[in-house]
C-alpha cells in the first residue's frame, strides 16, 4: 500500500459533520455493529429467521438473519423515522435514542437482551 493509500485508510469521513451538528462518538460507532452482530447470532442459535424476525417486528421473508440485514432493518427503521439513509447522518443523540428504541423492541419482541455498554450510558 502506498502512502497516499494510508493516509487514506486512516482518515473516516463518516466523523466529519458538515452542517456543524455533533455526529455520533466513535464509541457510539463502535458500539452499534456488534448490536447488530449479537442480535443475528442469537436470532440464529435460537432458530428465528428473518421471516420470524420481520413478522415479529416488521415485515416478511424467510432467510437466516445475517448482521447486514440487521443492520439493513435498522436502517429501514431509521429512515422511517428521521429521514436520514445512512447511519453517518445521525446525530449522538438520534443514534442513541434510535439505538435504545431498536434493542428495546427487540428484546420486547424476541427475548433477545443487548447491554449498553457504560461508556455510552
Amino acid at each position: 500500500m502506498n502512502e497516499a493509500m494510508d493516509a487514506f485508510a486512516l482518515f473516516d469521513p463518516r466523523m466529519i459533520c458538515m452542517d456543524n451538528e455533533e455526529i455520533r462518538t466513535k464509541a457510539q460507532n463502535d458500539w452499534i455493529h456488534p448490536v447488530f452482530r449479537q442480535i443475528a447470532q442469537e436470532c440464529q442459535g435460537e432458530g428465528i429467521t428473518q421471516k420470524i424476525l420481520i413478522k415479529k417486528l416488521l415485515v416478511k421473508g424467510d432467510y437466516p438473519v445475517s448482521e447486514t440485514f440487521v443492520k439493513e432493518l435498522f436502517k429501514s427503521i431509521m429512515f422511517a423515522i428521521t429521514g436520514k439513509k445512512s447511519t453517518t447522518k445521525l446525530d449522538k443523540k438520534e443514534l442513541s435514542d434510535l439505538m435504545d428504541t431498536f434493542i428495546l423492541a427487540v428484546d420486547m419482541r424476541l427475548g433477545i437482551k443487548v447491554e449498553k455498554p457504560d461508556v455510552l450510558l
